[in-house]
């Protein structure tokens, strides 16, 4: 069982100036720090030095010195991520108080750019992760199954592209997944069904192709189910309407067939909302 800690809140209202890091093209960086000083070290190399990053504090300032290229338009982390702080003081990050590590990371609405490092999976206490509304792009990174602890984890609306990772299911304490608006291909990975506590699972508006499956039926804590606009194929598996705790439905604008169940609205008493609008052959 994972042990809740008391959260602590970043003060928005602390700002210490600083400055963004910038990469030439066709470098790599490593960090490295020492117990005298907390500061950054840039190592600029040839592409083939790898990025080593040996503290929560390099992890997350990895998703934004290293990995993202472009800017930040509201000055937030340029003013706040300083390596004078400690970084349960930066913008958008909340640490757990017991072992100050990094257990929320909040970077919605940034405009930032770039890719999720690899290394970020060693932020093993993180609990909740919005990227929400950026410009992040390609491939999930694999070792994003090590966040065992993860609950929440928004991604919607930036570039993320590749197959919807099937390691989803590893993650047994995932209550929310939103990918919305991305450009997710393949098809939904029946593993899903692994992750018994999810509630909300939001994949509208990407690529995905293939059928509906029907393992789906077995997330019995799920209550929102958005897959529309998608290029999805096949029959609706009736397993989903044995889902008793669901509230929404949403398979519109696919390429879905077949015929909903008799008694549906009798089945399934709470349901609020069912979206099932096809596209036209």
């Amino acid at each position: 069982m994972v042990e809740e800690e008391e959260e602590h809140v970043t003060p928005h209202s602390k700002l210490i100036p600083g400055a963004p890091t910038f990469v030439p093209k066709g470098s790599s960086i490593a960090y490295v720090s020492s117990p005298l000083h907390w500061g950054r070290q840039l190592i600029l190399a040839g592409s083939n030095v790898q990025k080593v990053y040996v503290s929560d504090k390099e992890l997350i300032d990895a998703l934004w010195g290293s990995n993202v290229e472009s800017s930040d338009p509201f000055h937030f982390l340029n003013e706040s991520w300083s390596p004078a702080i400690s970084v349960c003081r930066w913008v958008g990050v909340i640490c757990g108080s017991r072992h100050q590590r990094v257990k929320s990371l909040k970077l919605s609405n940034f405009a930032l750019t770039g890719r999720i490092p690899r290394d970020f999976g060693n932020l093993t206490f993180l609990v909740s992760l919005d990227l929400g509304n950026n410009h992040f792009h390609g491939n999930l990174p694999q070792e994003m199954a090590h966040l065992r602890r993860l609950k929440f984890l928004d991604l919607s609306l930036n570039s993320f592209r590749g197959e919807i990772p099937s390691w989803f299911g590893f993650l047994h304490q995932l209550q929310v997944v939103n990918l919305r608006s991305n450009s997710f291909t393949g098809s939904i990975p029946p593993s899903l069904s692994n992750a018994s506590r999810l509630e909300i699972l939001e994949i509208s508006t990407n690529l995905l192709e293939g059928n509906i499956p029907e393992e789906i039926g077995n997330l019995h804590n799920l209550k929102s189910l958005s897959i529309e606009q998608n290029q999805l194929t096949g029959s609706i598996p009736f397993t989903l309407f044995n889902i008793s705790r669901i509230e929404v439905i949403a398979f519109s604008y696919n390429s879905l067939s077949g015929d909903l169940p008799n008694g549906l609205c009798n089945d399934l008493p709470i349901l609020k909302e069912l979206l099932s609008i096809q596209k036209q052959a």
